[in-house]
């Protein structure tokens, strides 16, 4: 059995956190916190940028020495994510029933979102639950693509596993630098599948090349990668359209985060491998998924402009940490671990 990534599990949280202050923002600003943090903060859609390569990262590091069955594989991914996925849409349903809010094409958005394809549907990608699940339903597509991806690679050298890095970079924001120009909508370069899977290509890359061909990153070449990132973002990068435009630094600093990710002894992020942050990776999942009721139910009250935004915030972060810590414990993690125990003994025979 692999041993645990700690300090990618913590990075996980992270993620999700990052997606979550971002969410609270939009709805209260968060006025008490300088502008050069919520420069950051306004672009935090891109923690779904970061779970796209963190999934192919991880994926590698748990399938590149085994032969996969397709089949199990896909039903192993399913009994992890779709019984969480279906109690946050059942939630989300409820909140929506009782407050008697209104969704064009209700039927039809909720099948969409039930059989988890509403992100290859632009038009209603973004539409209720699929607000913030679009990215599970991305994620799925990238899970029936990912044996396929492992065969291609698994052999490949270390100069062309670099040569392919530098390619699904380029193609990572060439989607949404046309959406820049009005080509293509934004709910296209956005959701649609196959426009985000690079970056999950390229965390199975970054992959390859951390656990097949032994590579790290020197130091002082990653201080002065962050250098540019931190340069281009305040610069530039800030101002332009789309969430997606941000892998042009996102992606450079998650390689570099990930190349050095696996050692947890003396290393700046150590702190991520600890107890509390490895648990708090381990519910991220949740975490991300139990705040879209709570947001739905939070657009539809009118008491926000006259709350105190960081009463707010913390009351929100309560809330939804509690709540996603009960629906990992009660929900994700044991029904997990039964369906996965019967799949596996269903194809061990």
């Amino acid at each position: 059995m692999k041993k645990n990534l700690p300090i990618v599990t913590g990075i996980r949280f992270l993620a999700a956190f990052y997606v979550f202050i971002f969410h609270i923002d939009l709805r209260l600003p968060l006025d008490f916190l300088p502008n050069i943090i919520l420069d950051v903060i306004n672009q935090g859609a891109v923690g779904v940028n970061v779970f796209f390569v963190l999934s192919g990262f991880i994926l590698y590091y748990g399938y590149h020495s085994k032969k996969i069955n397709i089949t199990e594989f896909i039903l192993k991914r399913l009994a992890k994510i779709y019984p969480t996925y279906l109690v946050g849409l059942i939630i989300f349903l409820i909140v929506t029933l009782i407050m008697s809010i209104k969704t064009e094409y209700f039927f039809e958005v909720i099948m969409m979102n039930l059989l988890m394809v509403q992100s290859y549907l632009p038009h209603f990608a973004q539409s209720w639950y699929g607000g913030g699940s679009w990215s599970i339903s991305t994620e799925f597509f990238f899970y029936f693509c990912f044996p396929f991806i492992l065969k291609f690679i698994s052999d490949i050298s270390k100069n062309k596993t670099l040569t392919l890095i530098v390619f699904f970079y380029f193609i990572s924001f060439t989607f949404v630098f046309l959406t820049n120009f009005n080509i293509l909508k934004f709910s296209f370069s956005y959701a649609f599948p196959p426009a985000r899977i690079s970056e999950f290509i390229i965390g199975v890359l970054t992959a390859h090349l951390v656990f097949k061909h032994k590579i790290k990153i020197n130091i002082y070449f990653s201080i002065i990668i962050i250098f540019i990132c931190a340069l281009l973002f305040y610069s530039k990068l800030r101002f332009l359209y789309g969430y997606v435009i941000q892998n042009i630094i996102v992606i450079p600093l998650m390689i570099i985060i990930l190349s050095n990710s696996i050692e947890s002894k003396n290393n700046i992020l150590g702190f991520l491998g600890n107890k509390v942050f490895e648990y708090l990776g381990k519910v991220s999942y949740s975490f991300y998924i139990i705040q879209l009721p709570i947001m739905l139910f939070l657009d539809n009250e009118n008491y926000l402009e006259k709350t105190n935004s960081l009463l707010y915030f913390s009351v929100a972060l309560i809330i939804n940490l509690v709540s996603a810590i009960l629906l990992y414990e009660l929900i994700e993690n044991p029904l997990h671990k039964i369906l996965g125990k019967k799949i596996k003994l269903a194809f061990s025979k």
